[in-house]
């Protein structure tokens, strides 16, 4: 074999690192196009947002969190962060 079983593994990771990236940079293209038409139909703000507001006057900060992790496919931090600058936000 030419490459072996490490040249193989390596070739994997490299093709998924590639398709990760193209997915990344769709869903930023998504979050750029979404903002734009909230920007141009004066929305406030994305439809979950009132549940997530609702969420935290009861106190419920982790489970906003969950929510909007579910909504939006977020990773934990990024969840935290959005109910965090949600919160600002509406303060």
């Amino acid at each position: 074999m030419v490459f072996g079983f490490s040249g193989i593994i390596i070739l994997v990771i490299i093709y998924f690192s590639i398709k990760i990236s193209n997915l990344e940079n769709r869903v930023e293209g998504l979050h750029y196009k979404l903002d734009t038409i909230k920007a141009q139909t004066n929305v406030s703000g994305y439809p979950v947002d009132e549940e997530l507001l609702e969420l935290l006057g009861q106190g419920e900060e982790i489970k906003a969190v969950k929510k909007a992790r579910q909504a939006f496919g977020l990773s934990l931090v990024e969840g935290k962060r959005y109910v965090d600058n949600l919160k600002t936000d509406n303060s």
